[in-house]
C-alpha cells in the first residue's frame, strides 16, 4: 500500500506487485513535487518566508491550527476593530478586565451600604451627616437590590431622574451614592483607580431660587411674640447663625458668656469640625435675660431629640403668635425656612463687611456663603438687626402651647 498526502487530503493506493507500487510512487513523488513548484511559483521570495515563519509561529501551538484558519479569523476579529487598535491590544484589554473581574469581592449594595455607615459611625462623622446617609442610602439600597459591581450609570441616573425631587436634593443623593462607590472601591469590591460609574453620573444644575431673610421688623415680632422657653435658641440663630440642628444639640456649657463665644462641638456641627461662634453684644443681652439657674442642659428648653420636632414645635407657635397678632391688627409675620441663619449671614455680612469671617462663624466655605444664604442688605437695616434688645418685653410672658 501506498499512502501520501495531495491537497491537505491522505491518498492511499494499492499495487498488486512490488514493482507496480514502485511505479505509483514515483509518479506521485513526481506530481507532489511539479504541484508544490507550480504553487511556490506564485509567491515572492519575502512571502515564501513569511509562510514559513508563520508555519514556525504555528506550531508553538497545540495541537496546531491550520494557517487558513487562522488567516480568516485574524480576517473577522481586526475588521471589528477601531482603526489604529490591533489585536494584540484588543487581547490585552480582554485579559485586563477578566483578571481583575475574577479578583474583585462580591457584595450588595445593602451590605456595602451596611458597612459605610459603620465605618462612618466609627470615624467620627455628625449625626446629622450620618442621618443623611442613612436616609440616602437606604433608598438606593431598596432601589438596586443587586450585586454593587453590576449596576451602570445610567441606572443611576433613570433611579435619580424618578425621585422627582430638585436639582440641589438629586445632587445630594448623587454625593452620597458617589461616596458608597468609592469605599466599594477601597474595599476591592470595585476596580480601583478607575471612574465608578456613580461619578459618570452626570450633576443637575439647581434652578437659583431667592434667599429668604427677615426683615429686623420680623425678628422683633418673633423675640418678643414666641414662647420664653424658644427665644434663647432663636435669638442664638438671629444673632450667631447656627444651623436648627446645631442648636438642638448645643448645651449651656458650651455658651460661654464670660468668655463671649459658643462653643460648636465637632460631634454636633454638620462639618465635622468644631468652631468658635462670637457672642456679639445684642445676643449676650438676650442670653443674659435667662436665669442662671435654668442654664443647665440642652438650650431650647422641652425635649427636641431632633432638629425636625423643634422645627414643628416653631411652625406651630408661630402659628399662634400670628393669630393673636392678627386680632391685635398686627400683620402677620410670614415663615422663612431657615431663615434665621440665612438672614444672620445677609446682616452680619453686611456689618462686618468680611465673608472670610462670616464664613468662617457659620462654618461654611465663602462660596456658600454667597450661593445659599447671603441677600443684599444695607448697612442701616443690619445696624436695626443687631439692635433689637431684650429691653422693651411684654410684660405677659407666653407660655407655650401644649
Amino acid at each position: 500500500a501506498i499512502s501520501y498526502y495531495s491537497g491537505g487530503r491522505r491518498v492511499q493506493r494499492r499495487a498488486s506487485t512490488l514493482a507496480k507500487a514502485r511505479e505509483i510512487a514515483r509518479a506521485a513523488a513526481r506530481q507532489l513535487s511539479e504541484g508544490s513548484g507550480r504553487q511556490l511559483a506564485t509567491f515572492t521570495p519575502d512571502e515564501v518566508a513569511d509562510i514559513l515563519a508563520a508555519f514556525q509561529s504555528v506550531r508553538r501551538l497545540s495541537p496546531p491550527p491550520r494557517l487558513a484558519a487562522i488567516a480568516a479569523d485574524y480576517v473577522a476579529a481586526v475588521a471589528q476593530l477601531p482603526s489604529g487598535v490591533t489585536l494584540r491590544d484588543a487581547v490585552a484589554a480582554y485579559r485586563k478586565t477578566h483578571d481583575r473581574a475574577a479578583v474583585l469581592k462580591a457584595a450588595t449594595v445593602e451590605e456595602i451600604k451596611d458597612r459605610f455607615i459603620s465605618s462612618r459611625e466609627g470615624g467620627g462623622a455628625s449625626d446629622r451627616y450620618l442621618q443623611d446617609i442613612r436616609a440616602r442610602l437606604g433608598t438606593f439600597a431598596k432601589a438596586f437590590r443587586c450585586g454593587i459591581g453590576s449596576i451602570t450609570a445610567p441606572e443611576i441616573a433613570a433611579w435619580l431622574d424618578g425621585l422627582k425631587v430638585s436639582g440641589r436634593t438629586r445632587n445630594n443623593y448623587r454625593g452620597a451614592v458617589v461616596a458608597l462607590f468609592r469605599y466599594a472601591q477601597r474595599q476591592g469590591c470595585l476596580p480601583r483607580n478607575e471612574t465608578t460609574e456613580a461619578e459618570l453620573v452626570d450633576t443637575a444644575k439647581p434652578r437659583p431660587s431667592g434667599i429668604g431673610i427677615y426683615s429686623p421688623a420680623e425678628l422683633r415680632a418673633i423675640l418678643h411674640g414666641m414662647p420664653e422657653a424658644m427665644r434663647p435658641a432663636l435669638a442664638i440663630a438671629a444673632f450667631a447663625g447656627l444651623r436648627t440642628a446645631e442648636v438642638v444639640r448645643l448645651d449651656w456649657q458650651e455658651v460661654n458668656l464670660k468668655a463671649g463665644h459658643i462653643v460648636v462641638a465637632a460631634d454636633k456641627a454638620k462639618t465635622a469640625q468644631r468652631r468658635l461662634v462670637p457672642i456679639v453684644p445684642v445676643l449676650a443681652d438676650w442670653l443674659a435675660t435667662v436665669d442662671k439657674k435654668k442654664r443647665e442642659g440642652k438650650v431650647i428648653g422641652g425635649d427636641y431629640s431632633f432638629p425636625t420636632a423643634y422645627d414643628r414645635a416653631v411652625r406651630r407657635e408661630m402659628k399662634l403668635m400670628n393669630e393673636r397678632r392678627e386680632a391685635d391688627g398686627d400683620a402677620p409675620v410670614q415663615r422663612v425656612p431657615n431663615g434665621l441663619r440665612h438672614s444672620f449671614a445677609s446682616y452680619r455680612l453686611a456689618a462686618v463687611k468680611s465673608a472670610d469671617q462670616v464664613a468662617l462663624e457659620m462654618g461654611n466655605s465663602p462660596r456658600k456663603l454667597f450661593t445659599n444664604y447671603r441677600e443684599l442688605v444695607t448697612s442701616e437695616a443690619a445696624a436695626a438687626w443687631f439692635a433689637i434688645h431684650p429691653a422693651k418685653m411684654p410684660r405677659n410672658v407666653v407660655r407655650m402651647a401644649a
